[in-house]
């Protein structure tokens, strides 16, 4: 399978997936037909809502992500984390379609982390309205 960004061509292998701050059209349909795309959003400020720039989106179909600490090196975890401490845990606590060009995450984040995150990712896979 070939996923189309920009100009060029990105060969998947082996049905593994390909990540991109530009929004790409997976290949993969939902159940209602509709095309399934992705986009990876990085933010290297912490907040607890975080706006996303995505146009026309019907329905968000899968969102994971991590969080990367500043004050050690490659320290980081995945969201939602499934660690029991409420210090550690961070999680989401919503994704809401809050116009035609953007969609809201907020997440909430045990004191470990709240004041040491360095960088944020988000993976957003969803369907459009326009297809």
């Amino acid at each position: 399978m070939r996923i189309k960004k920009t100009s060029q061509y990105i060969e998947g292998g082996a049905g593994l997936p390909s990540y991109f701050t530009d929004e790409i059209d997976t290949g993969m349909k939902w159940i209602d037909g509709k095309k399934i795309y992705r986009k990876v959003y990085e933010s290297t400020t912490y907040a607890t809502e975080y706006n996303v720039p995505i146009n026309n989106v019907s329905d968000i179909i899968d969102i994971k992500g991590k969080i990367y600490r500043s004050d050690y090196a490659n320290v980081s975890q995945i969201i939602p984390s499934r660690l029991s401490s409420t210090e550690y845990k961070i999680s989401f606590n919503s994704c809401v379609i809050s116009s035609t060009s953007s969609v809201q995450i907020q997440i909430e984040a045990g004191t470990a982390w709240s004041s040491q995150m360095a960088k944020i990712r988000f993976i957003i896979e969803y369907t459009k309205t326009t297809d």
